[in-house]
């Protein structure tokens, strides 16, 4: 992984330091990890999250920007855990994109 993603990635966590998720959606429930296991998010284990990119409509290629991703533990990224498969990223996409435009409202516009 290349140093500038690597930066992004700390960029990302470090913003709310734990899984977007819980605050975008305070029903979409606990943390798992890549085997299923209920976690808390924190810096000691933020490697184990991962970025989702959202698209914000005023762009056209993927961009690596800050404003362009969230922090999501693979539970709610790619549905691991007694979720059996069920990804709340992919189902939230327009809270996502909304939250976003509230942290990053110049660069929206």
């Amino acid at each position: 992984m290349s140093k500038e993603i690597e930066a992004l990635r700390w960029d990302v966590f470090a913003r709310n330091r734990r899984c977007e998720a819980e605050i975008i959606d305070p029903t979409a429930g606990p943390c798992y990890d890549n085997w299923g296991d209920q976690v808390v998010p924190s810096k000691a284990n933020w490697k184990n999250g991962e970025m989702d990119y959202v698209r914000l409509e005023h762009h056209g290629d993927r961009h690596e920007l800050l404003n362009d991703h969230i922090w999501l533990c693979p539970g709610h990224h790619r549905g691991t855990g007694p979720s059996a498969g069920y990804q709340w990223a992919t189902s939230h996409r327009r809270e996502q994109r909304e939250w976003l435009e509230t942290l990053y409202v110049d660069l929206t516009r």
